[in-house]
């Protein structure tokens, strides 16, 4: 096997054709979210502090750039196939709620929500996360959508999938070992660690 385990199972007779293009082109230079274009330069700051705020980096996982797959998620077409009724478009409820966590930050703490003091930023999301008073936008719903979204992207990028050992995406018919505690060829080993 070489060092990149996730390219050489994608190589392998193990994923399905339209498996390996959709993860190839999630992990090439022209990824499907490469600028979706429906935040504005803050939001897009925004939501990358948020993300990192809500979806901590883990070490021994790669850190996918949740911002630009979120974006590219609620800018899709097809869509969750459901909203809440008290929220506008995937969209449109997105960019009311980053507007209202910077806005939120500027007149409690004076300064971008970039700018102020993580455990600052923890109460000022918990408090919009709570639902924020005196706005139209239904902030509880909108973040819980937003911190969903976050963890599916997470989730479903194949480098976090390969880093903790799953292969679920090997789609190909022919598991040979599926017994407790059995690995298949394709599987990577588990890591071990010194200590």
């Amino acid at each position: 096997m070489t060092d990149d385990p996730l390219r050489t199972l994608l190589a392998s007779g193990h994923v399905t054709p339209a498996t390996r293009r959709a993860l190839e082109q999630r992990l090439g230079p022209a990824s499907p979210w490469s600028d979706p274009g429906i935040f504005t330069a803050r939001q897009r700051e925004t939501l990358t502090t948020v993300a990192l705020r809500l979806i901590p980096e883990t070490d021994g996982i790669p850190r996918p750039d949740l911002a630009k797959a979120f974006e590219y998620r609620i800018s899709s077409p097809r869509g969750k196939g459901w909203r809440y009724a008290s929220l506008t478009h995937d969209a449109d409820a997105q960019r009311d709620l980053l507007d209202l966590i910077e806005s939120e930050s500027q007149a409690t703490l004076g300064r971008p929500f970039g700018e102020i003091p993580g455990p600052e930023q923890e109460v000022l999301l918990h408090r919009i996360q709570s639902g924020a008073p005196g706005t139209s936008l239904d902030s509880a719903r909108a973040f819980e959508d937003m911190l969903a979204a976050l963890a599916e992207c997470l989730a479903t990028d194949p480098a976090v999938l390969i880093s903790i050992g799953y292969v679920g995406f090997a789609d190909r018919p022919s598991w040979q070992r599926i017994g407790l505690g059995q690995r298949d060829d394709r599987e990577i080993p588990a890591a071990t660690t010194d200590g």
